[in-house]
């Protein structure tokens, strides 16, 4: 602070002024000076303790994009960022009618008669939500993929229908490629390929370790009741079949079409029991 009166000589003043701002020199340096060792007293970090922690991070780093919508061919694929590994995806089709079969979803293709289809939200480290609206099959799909932190994922899938009473099929399937394995992890009723509730998937690969998927079963109202007698006890819809099977090094990513070749051989086997297909609905025909 200076302070002055006019009442004081010039002198005294000047002497004054002097003598406060060279005190105020002196307080601001005394301060800097206090301040000056800690600022500056700071210890090296080990080495080897930087060398971990740079390990630690690109582990997190890779880990966060681990698993993603790494299979851009399809509507909808899900795999890690690891070659010959785990793959996943999704396949539907109409069964309104006999044809929808025959126009089954999987690969993305102009042909198909879709409105849109893609991701509205993604992040590779935390996931999205992708959006297809099938106009032939008048349904929408909203698929959210959600990652977390210790390196597992979820995939919730809704459907929407564009008017009342479309029944829709929809086939999620799991396909391990190199050396691992995947089985399933309970008995199925018998031999009739039936689960009433949950699937529990079991597998292990050397890149992936031990790991298990869960599909759940969902809402009842969401599956489709036949308006006929069932032909079959197997062909009942409004249970999830399950099928396990081997393929050929490589073909994993086939799925639309190892789908198609067991549902043609179903059909065929069906047409030497009755007179005419029409009489199974649509909707009662699977692998």
């Amino acid at each position: 602070m200076i302070w002055t009166n006019d009442l004081v000589d010039d002198s005294i003043k000047s002497k004054m002024k002097i003598q406060c701002l060279f005190s105020l020199l002196l307080a601001g340096l005394s301060l800097a000076l206090a301040l000056t060792p800690e600022a500056v007293d700071y210890t090296v970090p080990d080495q080897e303790y930087l060398k971990d922690l740079t390990t630690d991070y690109d582990k997190i780093n890779d880990n966060s994009l681990l698993w993603g919508a790494y299979r851009s061919n399809l509507y909808l694929g899900v795999r890690p960022r690891i070659p010959e590994s785990l793959m996943a995806g999704l396949v539907w089709f109409n069964i309104d009618t006999y044809q929808g079969a025959g126009k089954m979803r999987h690969q993305c293709d102009q042909g198909d008669d879709l409105g849109k289809f893609g991701w509205v939200k993604y992040s590779p480290r935390y996931g999205g939500r992708e959006v297809i609206n099938d106009n032939e099959f008048k349904v929408n799909i909203t698929s959210d993929f959600v990652k977390t932190e210790d390196g597992s994922w979820a995939l919730n899938i809704k459907g929407k229908t564009l008017r009342k009473n479309v029944k829709t099929s929809l086939m999620f399937y799991v396909g391990m490629e190199g050396d691992g394995d995947l089985k399933y992890a309970a008995p199925l009723q018998e031999t009739l390929n039936l689960v009433d509730g949950d699937i529990k998937l079991l597998g292990y690969s050397s890149d992936l370790g031990d790991f298990d998927i869960d599909i759940t079963y969902g809402n009842k109202k969401q599956y489709a009741k036949s308006k006929k007698p069932l032909f079959k006890p197997e062909l009942d819809p409004s249970k999830t079949r399950h099928l396990s099977l081997r393929v050929p090094s490589g073909n994993a990513w086939m799925a639309k079409d190892i789908f198609m070749t067991f549902l043609q051989e179903n059909v065929k086997n069906l047409e030497s029991q009755v007179e005419s297909l029409m009489e199974i609905p649509p909707e009662q025909f699977s692998l």
